[in-house]
């Protein structure tokens, strides 16, 4: 829950709130792409364990997690080649 407040944090200041000083907008791109690549790899092997381990039971909380993780680290890499692709078209301009 801690990693979903800055995820949150980092994501309000990406969009013009000044929640933590001193962070410049590529720290807050690489650092939110760290978190939600980190968020989607820890619930992917969670989800592992609880298939493997704990067959036929279901955790609506690791589900939802897994939901969000994922549907972060998708965003985050959709925002960074919209970015790479941008800034490749604005460098031939």
């Amino acid at each position: 829950m801690v990693t979903y407040g800055v995820v949150t944090a980092l994501s309000l200041q990406e969009n013009g709130e000044e929640l933590l000083p001193g962070l410049d907008d590529l720290d807050i791109r690489l650092t939110l792409l760290l978190l939600a690549t980190s968020l989607a790899t820890a619930s992917a092997y969670f989800l592992f364990i609880l298939n493997t381990k704990f067959v036929g039971t279901s955790c609506l909380y690791c589900l939802s997690s897994a939901f969000i993780s994922f549907t972060l680290f998708f965003i985050r890499l959709k925002v960074c080649a919209f970015l790479k692709h941008n800034s490749a078209f604005l460098f031939f301009i």
